[in-house]
């Protein structure tokens, strides 16, 4: 039986979430490197064989590093969607409500008489954006970023907003 010692370590949120989510063991990932890091000591101390489950282990956290390469690049996908549906939600509610105005809809929320401002409601639209990212991705974008986003989003969907 071996003894065990306590050892405290400040490691990233980030990176505990996605060794968590890979189910990683922490403690025996890290006794792994660090049986890699010795033996490419004391490797440059004598040119021995190596033993094999050090090689093994050394092979083992260059696959998992791999692998939570691999999970970051999906996460960071999945997030990059899941942002471009707000915006293009954002977008959908903005183009009906053009197209309520325009064909002269009666609505709650719409005054009659009324021009539609298009920079108006870019505006308040970015402000609704600038709140979901932050509160959905806690993710800080500032009015002109996200208005921005907006703009050239219907840029992409080729919307005129001259009119």
């Amino acid at each position: 039986m071996t003894n065990k010692n306590h050892l405290t370590l400040y490691i990233n949120n980030e990176i505990i979430t996605m060794a968590k989510s890979s189910g990683f063991n922490l403690s025996r990932e890290f006794e792994e490197w660090l049986k890699i890091r010795l033996n490419k000591m004391d490797k440059e101390e004598s040119n021995n064989e190596e033993d094999a489950d050090l090689i093994i282990a050394r092979y083992r956290a260059e696959i998992m590093k791999l692998e939570s390469q691999k999970q970051k690049k999906v996460n960071e996908d999945m997030q990059k969607k899941e942002e471009d549906m707000v915006i293009d939600g954002a977008i959908d509610n903005l183009i009906e409500y053009y197209n309520k105005r325009k064909h002269g809809e009666k609505d709650g929320n719409l005054r009659p008489g009324r021009a539609f401002e298009w920079n108006e409601q870019i505006l308040s639209k970015a402000t609704g954006i600038v709140f979901l990212f932050k509160k959905k991705f806690d993710k800080r974008l500032d009015i002109q970023d996200a208005k921005t986003i907006i703009e050239n989003r219907l840029k992409d969907k080729n919307i005129d907003i001259t009119k």
